[in-house]
């Protein structure tokens, strides 16, 4: 008697794109790799439908998971001495911080800077102003001195007086 064709189902599933590209690449079609793959699980002793019982098939997914996990380790590790330099690089940021902060600590006051800055600046002006001052006495001790050495080489030479008017009268008092 012959046989009828069994009953058919469609089946809709979300796969990762890497299992796809796997199974497209060993079976002709998606509903092949499916039946096959769902028969081996039928077979199967276990009733936990998530482990697959045949060894190939195990085989076959396992390259893909390894490849993922191998990929993952690597960016695991990668990250992990990521992390370990910007530790480093934070530890030196904290050590120059409090660096910093003890320089701050020990910097004069800014207001009493601006103070003394200023009381500077006024007594170099009075050193100008008292140079200046110095120069000008200077300068007229040297013009003092020469009119006191001409005055002293000169003869003295007393004016006198009109002859009329050397003895007044006594009458005449103003």
């Amino acid at each position: 008697m012959p046989t009828m064709p069994e009953e058919k189902i469609r089946v809709n599933a979300r796969i990762p794109k890497s299992l796809y590209d796997f199974v497209c690449s060993k079976y002709d079609n998606i509903s092949q790799a499916i039946n096959i793959g769902l028969e081996n699980l039928k077979k199967s002793k276990t009733e936990d439908c998530h482990t697959p019982a045949d060894s190939s098939t195990q085989d076959d997914i396992n390259p893909v998971v390894h490849t993922d996990i191998q990929a993952l380790t690597e960016r695991t590790e990668e990250q992990k001495a990521r992390i370990e330099e910007y530790k480093a690089h934070v530890q030196t940021l904290n050590t120059e911080i409090t660096r910093l902060q003890n320089l701050i600590m020990e910097a004069p006051d800014p207001i009493e800077l601006v103070k003394l800055q200023e009381r500077n600046e006024g007594l170099q002006r009075l050193l100008e102003e008292k140079d200046k001052r110095i120069e000008d006495l200077t300068r007229e001790v040297g013009t003092l001195n020469g009119f006191a050495h001409y005055f002293k080489n000169v003869e003295v030479k007393q004016i006198e007086a009109p002859a009329t008017e050397r003895k007044k009268p006594w009458y005449k008092f103003w």
